[in-house]
């Protein structure tokens, strides 16, 4: 799966961008298809979140994201797994809403002295 559409993914939207077409399927997955990568995606309502993205056209060996303890739409455990069956889990730790306010101000820090400084 290219990196925009992971990252999509992780804050808890389809792995979809603008140029990739989505075909729903009999089965209740979505196909997502993009420049050189296919996966079918599995929703659950209430709230809509991804829990489950195959990597299609590999006969059940390709790649699988399973998502799950979903905070809203953001999954708060990932779970990768490849063809050649290595896996990785993901745990969200901590989880911040942005409530549209300004950022911070930087704290003062002295300035960094290179060596065609005086």
């Amino acid at each position: 799966m290219p990196l925009p559409q992971a990252v999509r993914l992780l804050i808890g939207r389809l792995p979809a961008n603008a140029d990739d077409r989505l075909t729903p399927g009999n089965d209740g997955r979505i196909l997502v298809e993009g420049q050189g990568w296919r996966a079918f995606v599995t929703v659950r309502a209430e709230p809509w979140r991804v829990v489950l993205v195959e990597e299609s056209g590999n006969r059940g060996t390709g790649w699988r994201l399973e998502l799950g303890d979903h905070s809203l739409s953001v999954p708060g455990s990932v779970r990768v797994e490849n063809g050649d069956g290595r896996w990785a889990e993901l745990e969200l730790v901590r989880l911040e809403w942005n409530d549209g306010g300004e950022l911070p101000s930087l704290p003062d820090l002295p300035h960094c002295v290179g060596e065609s400084d005086p």
